[in-house]
C-alpha cells in the first residue's frame, strides 16, 4: 500500500532535498505535494486526502503547530511527523497533543529519516487493516440480521425455549429488532 505524503517547509532546499534524497517509494509513500507554508496545506487539505504531512514547526503564516492543530481538528486520520531544531524542542512538546506520531532534529540524517517513516508506515499499515477487520465484520453482521430475526421470532412464537426478560432484551438487540420489553407487555 502507498500512502500519500505532503512535505511543507518554507525553505526551498529543504523541500527539495527530502524529496530528492529520500526514497519514498521503497518506503512506500508518495510525495503529493511539496509546499512551503501551513496554509497551503490546509487549502489541499479541502480538495486532496493526505496520509501523513512532514512539517517544519516553524513557518511564516501557519507554522507546524497550528497545522497539527487544525489537523486534529479537521482531519483526526492524517499523520504528522514534525521536523524541528533543538530550540523548538518545547514546541514540538506541545505539539504531540495535535496527532503528532513522531519529529525529527534539524539537522535530520537520512537513517532517522527512514526509521521514523517505516515506523509511520507500520502504523498506517495496521490501522488500515483494523478498519478492514471492522467492516467485514459490519458487513458479516448485516448478513446475519435477518437469519437472527427469523430465529429469535421462531424461538418466541414457538415457547420452546424460556428465556427471561434480560435474554430477550439481548436477543433483540442483536437482532436490531427496536422493542422494549417494559412498555410492549407482549414481548
Amino acid at each position: 500500500m502507498t500512502y500519500r505524503l505532503v512535505i511543507v517547509d518554507d525553505e526551498e532546499h529543504i523541500r527539495e532535498g527530502l524529496n530528492d534524497l529520500v526514497d519514498w517509494q521503497s518506503l512506500g509513500f508518495r510525495v503529493v505535494a511539496k509546499l512551503e507554508d501551513g496554509k497551503q496545506v490546509i487549502d489541499l487539505l479541502k480538495t486532496t486526502e493526505v496520509d501523513i504531512i512532514l512539517s517544519d514547526i516553524k513557518m511564516s503564516v501557519v507554522s507546524g503547530l497550528e497545522l497539527a492543530q487544525y489537523v486534529q481538528q479537521h482531519h483526526p486520520e492524517t499523520k504528522i511527523v514534525l521536523i524541528s531544531g533543538y530550540k523548538e524542542f518545547d514546541l514540538v512538546k506541545q505539539a504531540m497533543n495535535y496527532n503528532v506520531v513522531n519529529y525529527l532534529l534539524k539537522p535530520t540524517k537520512l537513517p532517522d529519516i527512514r526509521a521514523v517513516f517505516q515506523e509511520v508506515k507500520k502504523k498506517l499499515d495496521d490501522e488500515r487493516e483494523a478498519k478492514e477487520r471492522f467492516l467485514r465484520v459490519l458487513e458479516q453482521n448485516r448478513e446475519l440480521k435477518p437469519e437472527i430475526r427469523k430465529r429469535l421470532f421462531r424461538d418466541l412464537l414457538a415457547g420452546g425455549q424460556q428465556m427471561d426478560v434480560l435474554e430477550v432484551e439481548k436477543q433483540l438487540r442483536l437482532a436490531d429488532v427496536p422493542a422494549d420489553t417494559r412498555s410492549h407487555a407482549c414481548a
